[in-house]
């Protein structure tokens, strides 16, 4: 190959990788936090907000030191006699939609982490792994830092 055909391909290399990447999903985390767990639990919740800029599944978030990462939805109840009771149940298939911001916080939908390694109490920050799914059925895989207090 010559040096200019060399150039042409390089550039069209790099033209079309920028191209590849206009497409991919624009998705930007924040207020990522994990409760440190009490002592003696294994047991924690986390919260952020999330938005894309196409519509996407979390199909799965996984961490080294945590053994099990759920999204569960959160409201209060009342009973029949009048108490008020947290009712939670698991999110099978979260959804974030193109331009609503996706919002896990106290006292609402949030994640629950179960299995938590004891190494976490030393930690000052968390590394997650996200797995998305796009609506054409392409998985993104995004690692996310989250703040221990």
């Amino acid at each position: 190959m010559g040096k200019n055909t060399m150039k042409k391909f390089k550039l069209l290399l790099l033209l079309a990788l920028i191209t590849l990447n206009s497409y991919a999903a624009d998705i930007k985390f924040s207020s990522k936090t994990i409760k440190s767990p009490r002592a003696g639990m294994n047991i924690s919740v986390g919260f952020f907000t999330v938005s894309s800029s196409q519509d996407l599944l979390i199909k799965s978030i996984t961490s080294d030191l945590i053994g099990r990462i759920e999204i569960h939805s959160m409201e209060m109840m009342k009973t029949s006699d009048g108490l008020e009771i947290m009712k939670m149940r698991k999110i099978e298939s979260p959804k974030i939609i193109k331009g609503l911001p996706f919002i896990l916080k106290p006292g609402g939908n949030h994640l629950m982490l179960y299995e938590i390694d004891k190494r976490i109490s030393v930690a000052d920050e968390l590394v997650l792994k996200f797995t998305l799914e796009t609506s054409s059925g392409k998985l993104i895989a995004q690692n996310v830092l989250f703040k221990i207090n």
